[in-house]
């Protein structure tokens, strides 16, 4: 093939249209941490929401936190007022790990994370345009407040798949699933005076199994022992022991709702029980 004919190519190449599309914001750092705004589509469509996401990714031994802080921390604050043609942004919050720092106990995100957002539009079929001012703590064995500013403009008309659509489905199928799945569920809680107890079946067995509870200001952030049944290692019973300072913990969470997080081998899953 001479020069002009691959120069003939090259062009046609170039001006072809393409199968893959990307929507995404550059990378804004701040000391500790890097952010950035993706979008599973390049335009929004006829519908009234559009799937995107935020990705973090932290310093080597720094973590933010989940929605749950546990001993110390905050989660992030998400500040979308800037934004045009936006009615409501819902987050989805990955399954934390729990971070031991001088003997107390933390919920969050080492590495990276991505965290999926639903964008509802007031007018859809109109394009977006997203200003996000994100408020991150991170920590190590100090705590630093980072904040950046992120905006991606998603333009109206008919939506292809972006090169971030699987990235995006990858990040919502790791959040905890609401409810009891076949290869792991909830099977009972008991709250004592002295702990919490929960009953649970894990088909893959209960190796770096972990539990986290929300109660509002009772603080459960101890890790919970773990018991499994002798005839039968997919059964186990989790116990978390009550919070110092509380002299009856089935008193202290009586009318009360607690929400369960439990991680079992790859899945996990979420819970609410009344009290």
């Amino acid at each position: 093939m001479n020069l002009f004919a691959r120069f003939l190519l090259f062009s046609f190449l170039i001006a072809a249209p393409q199968n893959s599309f990307a929507l995404e914001t550059p990378w804004k750092s701040a000391d500790y941490v890097q952010a950035r705004l993706i979008s599973a589509t390049d335009a929004t469509g006829d519908g009234d929401t559009v799937q995107a996401a935020l990705e973090l990714r932290l310093a080597n031994g720094w973590h933010a936190y989940w929605r749950m802080p546990g001993d110390s921390g905050l989660p992030p604050a998400l500040d979308w007022a800037a934004s045009a043609n936006l009615e409501s942004v819902e987050m989805s919050w990955p399954p934390p790990r729990r971070i031991e720092i001088m003997g107390l106990y933390s919920f969050g995100y080492t590495d990276s994370v991505t965290f999926p957002l639903s964008i509802r539009l007031k007018e859809p079929g109109k394009p977006v345009a997203l200003a996000l001012k994100a408020s991150i703590m991170v920590c190590e064995t100090i705590c630093v407040p980072q904040d950046l500013a992120l905006s991606l403009d998603i333009p109206a008309g008919e939506p292809a798949s972006g090169r971030y659509e699987r990235v995006i489905a990858a990040a919502r199928d790791s959040v905890p699933h609401k409810g009891d799945l076949p290869a792991l569920d909830i099977k009972g809680v008991v709250i004592g005076p002295d702990a919490l107890v929960v009953r649970s079946w894990s088909a893959a067995g209960f190796d770096g199994a972990d539990l986290f509870v929300e109660s509002g200001d009772v603080l459960m952030t101890a890790p919970p022992q773990i018991e499994t049944d002798k005839n039968d290692a997919r059964l186990a019973q989790f116990r978390i022991a009550k919070p110092e300072g509380i002299d009856n913990l089935a008193n202290a969470l009586e009318g009360r709702k607690i929400t369960l997080t439990l991680i079992g081998g790859r899945k996990s899953i979420e819970k609410e029980f009344n009290f």
